[in-house]
């Protein structure tokens, strides 16, 4: 919903002026002390985050979160002309939102004045573990920091300290990961077939791909029951869903079992990226499943699944 502000914003024309530019965010998360460096792809404004060691998870980790501003030109935002009186000065701050664990937060990272000839500053923040879920929206912030005395000429300007004038660089990250992306296919099997399968046919977990070559839960969408997994809206996990979901990473367990793969995704050490062992290591750090026993397996599957989605 757009909004009317009766003092000037940070516009595109005021932004190119500026000559504002901004990196890429960059992500890393702490173990033992170090730091890990966390890539990704980029698709349509999509952060897609792997972790090379493959363990790291929202859960059990924090997120740290950089990127870099640089305003060539920042006099042009001070003055009549611009968003705050000249006397006034601005902040930048780096904002997350996480729908899914319904938190958010705002962190001033930098404020200048209009002595600077130009501002080139890392912006850094870092959340910490179990505060995420699902995915996190982040912005850069821009608005009115420490206020001075407005000239006669400025008093249209906005001058209230905290007042937002502008938000850019939006970036969206995908806290799962190409790893935990259960394959999942739709196909026509029938009214009165099963709502779904389960195929698993790989041969070497520790290698072959997380993959519906090797893992399908296929849905079946001619069930009765179908439109009540709601697949189109996984913000918000249907019961449903959660059941199906939770049967599909038993059974793959139970797979794993009989051919004795659990001590080694239970360790999790070098593990293949994107291999099915290096998906169930994530699923059960993030579900905190636990593989004692296959009662334990069912029992823990479940009441994770039921609290994370």
């Amino acid at each position: 919903m757009s909004s009317l502000n009766f003092y000037p914003t940070l516009n595109e024309y005021l932004f190119d002026l500026a000559e504002i530019q901004c990196d890429e965010y960059s992500f890393s998360y702490h173990d033992d002390k170090n730091v890990y460096p966390l890539s990704f792809d980029k698709e349509d404004g999509e952060y897609i985050l792997t972790d090379s060691r493959a363990i790291w998870n929202v859960v059990d980790y924090n997120l740290s979160i950089k990127t870099r501003i640089k305003i060539e030109n920042p006099i042009v935002l001070f003055g009549k002309k611009g968003i705050v009186p000249l006397h006034s000065k601005i902040f930048v701050a780096l904002q997350w939102m996480s729908k899914a664990s319904q938190k958010r937060d705002t962190i001033k990272c930098i404020e200048f004045d209009s002595n600077e000839e130009f501002v080139d500053e890392e912006i850094s923040i870092n959340i910490k573990k179990d505060r995420l879920r699902n995915n996190v929206k982040l912005q850069l912030i821009m608005g009115v920091g420490e206020t001075g005395i407005a000239q006669q000429d400025e008093l249209f300007l906005a001058n209230t300290k905290g007042i937002i004038l502008g938000t850019f660089n939006e970036g969206k990250v995908m806290l799962e990961g190409k790893s935990s992306e259960f394959p999942i296919t739709c196909f026509e099997w029938g009214v009165n077939k099963p709502l779904w399968t389960l195929e698993y046919s790989s041969l070497d977990p520790v290698n072959d791909k997380f993959s519906v070559d090797n893992v399908n839960l296929k849905i079946n969408v001619l069930h009765p029951k179908y439109k009540e997994l709601n697949l189109d809206n996984l913000q918000e996990v249907s019961g449903l869903f959660k059941e199906v979901f939770s049967n599909a990473i038993i059974m793959l367990l139970y797979n794993l079992e009989k051919d004795n793969y659990l001590d080694l995704i239970e360790e999790g050490e070098d593990l293949v990226e994107g291999s099915i062992c290096a998906a169930m290591h994530y699923f059960v750090r993030t579900f905190n499943i636990d593989l004692s026993s296959i009662e334990k397996i069912a029992d823990s599957v479940k009441e994770g699944i039921d609290k994370i989605l």
